[in-house]
């Protein structure tokens, strides 16, 4: 399959719509007045599912989608563009909103997706929804990376230390690094999770690429999940043991 430059930004976009779309469902699955309207509210609990599945979920669930203004208009855009990442083997791999709406600490929801079509692993980012989210938007003070990329990285093996210190006196986003390396957040149980979200990343994309060796490893994400799709693409890019080309979309970041 010959491809060019449209087709691959094209798809990142929609697979950029369609992790709005699964957070709304996702959150309306928490919430105990929306979960009895839903067709298979559990559809998400066990992956993978192909991408054709799961646009057909959210199209049965039209309805409960609370963010009105958003989702329901990124579900009509993906069926307007012939869902063509639902036309091929595309699967949903990894879907985490573990922490997106259980306290004030939300952070990351995120999707990774396997494409075999187009031999590519993509981890998707969702932008700005919730308050806890404008709150880490407006914290736009800068922190300096004395020691490079390698004190965001602490216990993730194969960091390659040359690499990563060349970041040195690099200012990053504060929120957005809180965000994506140090702040955890808790579940709906109360319970802390053990690694922040860039190393849980990694620890399924290593797996995925284990599986694919000859796969490459993409990042998108729109508004707030594009800035954090470039902060993960480039720490990516600093692990040895990922040995494939890691490439970026963001939009509107």
């Amino acid at each position: 399959m010959t491809r060019n430059l449209y087709d691959d930004v094209d798809a990142m976009l929609e697979v950029a719509d369609l992790i709005y779309i699964m957070a709304d469902l996702g959150k309306a699955k928490k919430d105990d007045a929306k979960v009895g309207a839903m067709t298979d509210s559990g559809f998400l609990d066990t992956l993978p599912k192909t991408s054709k599945e799961v646009v057909q979920w959210a199209v049965k669930n039209k309805e409960v989608m609370g963010n009105a203004d958003n989702s329901k208009s990124y579900l009509e855009d993906i069926l307007a563009r012939d869902q063509k990442q639902a036309s091929t083997n595309a699967t949903l791999e990894v879907f985490d909103d573990d922490f997106a709406y259980a306290d004030e600490d939300s952070e990351v929801v995120y999707g990774i997706g396997k494409n075999p079509d187009m031999k590519r692993i993509t981890v998707v980012f969702r932008g700005s929804t919730t308050s806890a989210d404008w709150e880490h938007n407006f914290k736009c003070s800068s922190e300096e990376l004395e020691e490079g990329f390698m004190e965001l990285l602490e216990g993730i093996p194969s960091v390659n230390a040359e690499l990563a210190s060349e970041f040195k006196d690099v200012r990053l986003h504060t929120g957005f690094s809180k965000y994506l390396f140090k702040e955890c957040g808790k579940n709906a149980e109360g319970v802390e999770c053990e690694k922040p979200k860039f190393h849980q990343i990694v620890d399924h994309v290593r797996r995925l690429l284990e599986e694919n060796p000859d796969y490459e490893l993409w990042f998108t994400g729109h508004s707030l999940g594009g800035a954090l799709a470039v902060l993960a693409a480039s720490a990516a890019a600093l692990l040895d043991d990922i040995k494939t080309t890691v490439k970026l979309v963001s939009f509107a970041a």
